[in-house]
């Protein structure tokens, strides 16, 4: 099928940027919200998102039952809800039943996944041993959300962990938790596996990945998405006699930043999702896997 048409339900933080890049591929877009919101092609009744290819579901978190089984019920067959799936892992086995009874292709926004830095990440460790990896996401609390850290942005890194080394997150152990802050320890296959999540940073915002192989050293700073960095160092030996350095031996390359792609990750998620459905082949997020960073998010 062509996708022609799309529509974004909820229009507070990350709804227009769906909008915008609906917009900028060239689609019809249509906006929908409980408030008016001046500037966009708003439906005046929900009804009119019926006529919609596809429908992104930008709303809190705890609407995303309803509003997944609502534009169900319209009869639009491909949704893309944003992270985390639901509330839930009860209310996202609901959600999965019902598209499946209905015939729905449904995805979920788990934008880090198109993000081209860890892509990058990941292209360069396919064929090294990954001993450990360390995520850390601190900022401040956005106001509007009502989420737990985890729930919220650390839906992120669990699901990241499979999707940079292949394997699920398990022997999970919270070293801390509460609304604003948690820390997780896990295994990884045989990697180690430090998840670092806290809304107490005031003054400023990260988003990093520290991984470390049987053969190099990769550090991913992308906290911003337009300009990510990786730098790589090779593992070095150095030579010690009588308490003092003597030598530092590089046994690989010195420190370096590595050159990609810098593209951004929404408007990745969504013309890959568009080609996905176009070309009738598996979204690249599955529900399941979607399902699994909720249950990490919310069991332990």
């Amino acid at each position: 099928m062509k996708v022609q048409k799309a529509g974004v339900i909820g229009l507070g933080n990350i709804g227009p940027g769906h909008y915008r890049v609906y917009k900028e591929l060239g689609l019809d877009v249509i906006g929908y919200d409980v408030e008016e919101k001046p500037g966009y092609n708003m439906a005046q009744k929900f009804d009119e998102l019926s006529e919609c290819d596809i429908v992104s579901i930008c709303v809190p978190t705890n609407l995303h039952l309803e509003y997944g089984i609502r534009i169900g019920d319209l009869g639009v067959k491909n949704i893309l809800m944003e992270k985390p799936y639901a509330k839930t892992v009860d209310e996202c086995k609901i959600l999965t039943e019902y598209f499946k009874k209905e015939n729905i292709r449904a995805t979920v926004g788990m934008i880090e996944r198109y993000n081209p830095a860890l892509n990058k990440v990941k292209e360069l460790t396919r064929d090294e041993k990954i001993l450990s990896m360390i995520f850390k996401r601190v900022g401040t609390k956005p106001g509007r959300i009502k989420d737990p850290i985890s729930l919220d942005i650390g839906v992120h890194d669990f699901d990241l962990v499979k999707m940079i080394s292949g394997n699920k997150l398990k022997d999970i152990r919270v070293l801390r938790k509460d609304d604003e802050e948690a820390m997780y320890y896990g295994k990884a296959g045989d990697a180690n596996v430090i998840i670092e999540l806290s809304w107490k940073a005031k003054d400023t915002k990260g988003r990093s990945l520290n991984l470390f192989t049987d053969k190099n050293v990769y550090y991913a700073d992308y906290v911003n998405f337009r300009d990510p960095k990786i730098l790589v160092r090779g593992k070095f030996d150095y030579t010690w006699e009588n308490g003092d350095f003597v030598e530092f031996q590089n046994l690989s390359e010195d420190l370096k930043e590595i050159e990609f792609d810098k593209t951004e990750p929404l408007k990745n998620e969504i013309s890959d999702i568009i080609q996905r459905i176009e070309e009738g082949e598996p979204f690249n997020i599955s529900l399941e896997d979607a399902t699994d960073a909720v249950r990490f998010a919310t069991t332990y």
